[in-house]
C-alpha cells in the first residue's frame, strides 16, 4: 500500500496496488469513486487527485491516467457535451515536461 502525501480530501486515502486488464477502466473507475465519495468537486481538489494518480503510478500508465481523467472531466464538470478531442487537465511543470515525452 502506498499513501499520497499530499493536503486536502485525498489525504487520507490509501492506495493499494492492482493487476488489470483493462487499466483505463479501472483508472477512470477509481477516479470517479474517489470523486464521489470525496465529494471532490473544486479544482483544487480534482489537481491533487490528478496528481495522486500521476505520482503513485508508473510514467507507463501516466497516458492512460490523463485520458481517464479528461473523460470524466468532459462526462461530469461540463454543461455541454465536446465534440472535441481537446481538453484541460492540470497538472505542474514537471509533469507537463513528462507528458510532452509520452506523445499522447
Amino acid at each position: 500500500m502506498r499513501v499520497c502525501r499530499r493536503q486536502g480530501m485525498v489525504k487520507e486515502s490509501m492506495a493499494v496496488v492492482k493487476k488489470s486488464e483493462d487499466p483505463y477502466e479501472d483508472f477512470k473507475k477509481s477516479m470517479m469513486e474517489m470523486i464521489m465519495e470525496k465529494q471532490i468537486f473544486e479544482a483544487r481538489e480534482l489537481e491533487e487527485l490528478l496528481h495522486c494518480f500521476l505520482t503513485l503510478n508508473s510514467r507507463h500508465y501516466q497516458g492512460v491516467i490523463v485520458e481517464a481523467f479528461s473523460e470524466i472531466w468532459k462526462l461530469v464538470f461540463t454543461d455541454t457535451p465536446s465534440t472535441s478531442s481537446e481538453f484541460y487537465c492540470f497538472a505542474d511543470k514537471s509533469q507537463i515536461d513528462q507528458m510532452s515525452k509520452l506523445k499522447i
